[in-house]
């Protein structure tokens, strides 16, 4: 019997159709009615069929539309090519970054939007992805007017269109340009830091403690949160985590520090450089970085390759990006050898300073640059009999008595910055501090301290002068009576001529006097003729009397006088003093003096000793010249730098070469009966003076002798 649930619905079709042809009979009639009621099961089962087929497409529908929207609206630009780069079809998102509707792109090749050295580089793609079937790609570059500079990644796949259709590929642009200018950036930042890391003048070094933060995890809490507390009980595990520290890296100037030639043999291990010092430096950093230290300094040292030892600061810095500060840290290290011997050198010369302070014998004060007291050594509280609290409040540079004496410009010119010596002046201590007979000739030398170019101390050392002053004045006490002595001496030497100067106007008084008494007694004198005769004695009289009074005037012994007095004046004085032995040695004198000169200050007495000396040597040279050569040059002229020069040329034998260096020496003479004092003396004059005394000779030609006087002084009247 034919099994009807197994046949289609057109089989049951037909097969009720032909037994409704032959109905006639019951067997078919009954056939029929199964038939029908198979029909009636397949016709419920087709609508319940349809109707899951219309949830199906419906279905279907919906995924294709979300299919289109995520399509369309995804992160990553689709889009589908030929062999030739032209655009099939195209996302919304890779239209987007073409900077194009959609619809304009079909049929446009891809390579318009690409950088000229990337179009190779995109049609290398498609012919390597035709044979591989998948491949990616980086770093195309687009170009669109919205972003000039889209970095793309692409991903692409063939598709095949039968055997002779020419495939086609689909490509996934996914816009990398975010992570490219990241990874840009951080290869800049990458060689900026290593060019810090490796230019640093500072000596760094990068250190892995990944497997010391293993080895202190396995250590008892208490143990390990005590690390470096106690170095001595810490020493095992200070050694095996110096075993398991790994130098990542060092710059050249950490090489240099240490004296390595080559880097690697730095990173096998820093044991061979560690000291006792640096040992127990190590367990104290170990210890705090457990404990979450993440920057902190340490000075410690380290035994070079040399031998040498170096004094270091460590400065240790975590890296923050490690999540635990035993990782990555990065240790700068700063030599500081020579500033910790620059600090025992300076404590040395402290103490050396402190020594040298206390012990001195010279009064020494410290004062700030504004002038006020500091410290004084134990010198000067004796020299000024007071104590240290009474010199609290003492200001040098508000000190009446020395602004007074006139030292203070000279001492602020030294707390300016000028290492000064003030002049010679007296202090009276009991006027200013109550110290009763301290009283002291003094001179102050000002020595500024600087720091960094900044003044931040003075110091003012009082020298006495009181002996030395003393001293002089006696030295030139006894100077005044030898120059008296040679003035004396002189005029012994003058004798004859002075005598003969005398007796000339003695004689013309007598006849004078004489032929008056005559003519009295033969009564032949009339008022007119006496009158003539009486003021031709009076004349004489007065000739005498200067020449008497000039005599007296030069050899006078008084103390030294300055005054502003002319040089020509004082030179016109002496030679008529000397006109009897002018006249005698028939000299001839050439005048060459300038009228524009300046008056000097200066003791005429002394001065005119040494144009004397000058003279009479002269003369004396000359003697045995004859007539025509006996000529004597004086000469006064205003010299550069505010000085008075006069000259006295002579035309006798001139001095010996071997003798000039001499002749200035007491008691050297190139006379035969000379003593030797006279230009000695005469030198010191002038040196007194603040001027210079100087000779030059040429044998047989003659000599000269010339002195500088300055034009300063005191505001004496003019002579």
């Amino acid at each position: 019997m034919t099994d009807y649930s197994k046949l289609s619905r057109e089989a049951l079709i037909e097969e009720l159709q032909q037994l409704q042809r032959h109905s006639q009979q019951a067997e078919d009639q009954g056939r029929a009615a199964q038939l029908a009621e198979e029909l009636r099961v397949h016709q419920v089962e087709l609508e319940m069929q349809n109707r899951e087929l219309r949830e199906s497409q419906q279905l279907l529908e919906e995924a294709r539309v979300r299919y289109a929207d995520l399509y369309d609206f995804a992160p990553v630009g689709y889009l589908i090519v030929d062999q030739r780069g032209r655009i099939d079809e195209i996302n919304l998102t890779a239209a987007s970054m073409l900077d194009q509707p959609r619809a304009n792109l079909i049929g446009l090749p891809l390579t318009g939007w690409l950088r000229s050295p990337d179009i190779k580089r995109f049609f290398d793609f498609l012919r390597a992805l035709g044979g591989a079937g998948r491949l990616t790609v980086s770093g195309l570059q687009l170009v669109t007017r919205a972003s000039p500079n889209r970095h793309l990644r692409l991903k692409g796949t063939t598709i095949e269109n039968g055997e002779e259709a020419p495939p086609r590929f689909r490509i996934a642009l996914i816009d990398i340009t975010t992570s490219h200018n990241a990874e840009q950036a951080l290869r800049g930042s990458e060689r900026r830091y290593r060019s810090l890391f490796d230019d640093s003048p500072l000596p760094l070094w990068e250190v892995d403690l990944f497997a010391v933060r293993d080895l202190l995890a396995g250590l008892p809490e208490p143990q390990s949160m005590s690390l470096g507390d106690v170095p001595r009980r810490d020493r095992p595990i200070i050694h095996q985590c110096i075993r398991r520290m790994r130098i990542v890296d060092v710059n050249q100037a950490a090489l240099e520090l240490v004296a390595m030639p080559r880097k690697d043999h730095l990173l096998q291990g820093i044991a061979a450089l560690l000291t006792a010092r640096s040992w127990r430096a190590l367990a104290k950093a170990f210890g705090l970085l457990w404990r979450g230290g993440s920057q902190f300094v340490i000075e410690t040292s380290l035994r070079c390759c040399d031998g040498a030892v170096r004094d270091v600061i460590m400065h240790v810095h975590v890296a923050p990006d490690h999540g635990h500060t035993l990782g990555r840290i990065v240790v700068a290290m700063v030599d500081i050898t020579q500033r910790l011997a620059a600090e025992r050198a300076l404590r040395v010369s402290e103490q050396r300073f402190r020594a040298l302070l206390e012990q001195s014998p010279v009064s020494t004060v410290l004062y700030a640059p504004d002038g006020t007291f500091k410290e004084a050594n134990p010198a000067c509280l004796s020299r000024w009999g007071v104590t240290v609290e009474q010199l609290r409040n003492y200001n040098i540079l508000e000190d009446l008595q020395l602004q007074a004496l006139g030292i203070l410009p000279t001492l602020r010119r030294g707390f300016g910055g000028e290492a000064v010596t003030t002049p010679e002046f007296e202090y009276d201590a009991d006027a200013r501090f109550g110290a009763v007979g301290r009283k002291w000739w003094a001179r102050l030398h000002i020595h500024p301290i600087r720091m960094g170019g900044d003044i931040v101390e003075i110091v003012v050392q009082d020298q006495d002068m009181t002996r030395e002053r003393l001293a002089r004045e006696e030295a030139r006490r006894r100077q005044n009576e030898l120059a008296h002595v040679a003035r004396l001496t002189t005029l012994g030497e003058m004798a004859t001529s002075l005598a003969h100067e005398v007796n000339q106007p003695l004689m013309a008084i007598s006849n004078y006097a004489e032929a008056c008494l005559e003519m009295t007694a033969a009564g032949a004198a009339d008022a007119p003729t006496l009158r003539g005769a009486l003021r031709d004695i009076a004349g004489q009289a007065n000739r005498a009397g200067e020449i008497i009074r000039r005599i007296r005037s030069f050899v006078r012994r008084e103390p030294p006088q300055r005054k502003r007095t002319s040089i020509n004046f004082l030179i016109e004085e002496v030679l008529q003093f000397l006109t009897s032995d002018i006249d005698r040695a028939g000299l001839r004198l050439c005048y060459e003096l300038s009228a524009e000169l300046p008056p000097v200050a200066v003791d005429d007495v002394q001065i005119e000793q040494v144009i004397l000396n000058i003279v009479h040597n002269a003369l004396e040279a000359m003697r045995e010249n004859p007539p025509a050569r006996r000529i004597l040059t004086i000469r006064t002229l205003r010299q550069p730098g505010g000085k008075v020069r006069a000259e006295f040329v002579d035309t006798g034998p001139g001095i010996a070469a071997e003798s000039l260096p001499q002749i200035f020496e007491p008691f050297f003479s190139t006379k035969e009966h000379g003593i030797g004092m006279g230009l000695a003396i005469s030198r010191s004059i002038i040196e007194a003076h603040g001027g210079r005394l100087t000779v030059a000779s040429v044998p047989g030609e003659g000599t000269t002798l010339s002195f500088d006087l300055p034009l300063n002084g005191n505001r004496a009247p003019i002579r």
